[in-house]
């Protein structure tokens, strides 16, 4: 609130319309750094508790954060990947595409699959030319 007051902005709250920053009255100042210091107390007490709970985990030796490697789901997305990719017909945006995946994504199976290092073979579709 203190920066937004020193460059001449306010914020106006929809669902509490008796907490008015614009008005300058020692009450609205009042109930307005009460509720900023209840937001950052509760920011504080939020902190507190993730690290309690990562320190309690640790000492359980429980595994923190996402699993690692992928689901059976996505691991037949990075076989089709794959496939598509030494059959060489369709272009990247095109596996992207048919399997669903962006072209982060579409990497990082290649890279599960053993096949990121690899030169793509294209195939060039044929085309009739007309003299």
């Amino acid at each position: 609130m203190t920066k937004l007051d020193s460059i001449g902005a306010s914020l106006i709250t929809i669902t509490q319309p008796f907490i008015d920053p614009r008005d300058k009255s020692p009450y609205s100042k009042l109930i307005v750094n009460i509720f900023s210091i209840l937001a950052e107390f509760e920011i504080d007490l939020i902190r507190e508790r993730i690290k309690a709970g990562l320190e309690s985990a640790r000492r359980r030796n429980a595994a923190i954060g996402a699993l690692k490697g992928l689901s059976d789901k996505n691991k037949k997305r990075a076989r089709l990947c794959a496939y598509y990719f030494k059959e060489g017909e369709l272009k990247v945006k095109d596996i992207c595409k048919e399997v669903g995946v962006s072209r982060a994504t579409y990497s990082k199976y290649l890279e599960h699959e053993g096949l990121k290092d690899t030169i793509r073979p294209y195939k060039k579709k044929k085309t009739s030319k007309k003299t």
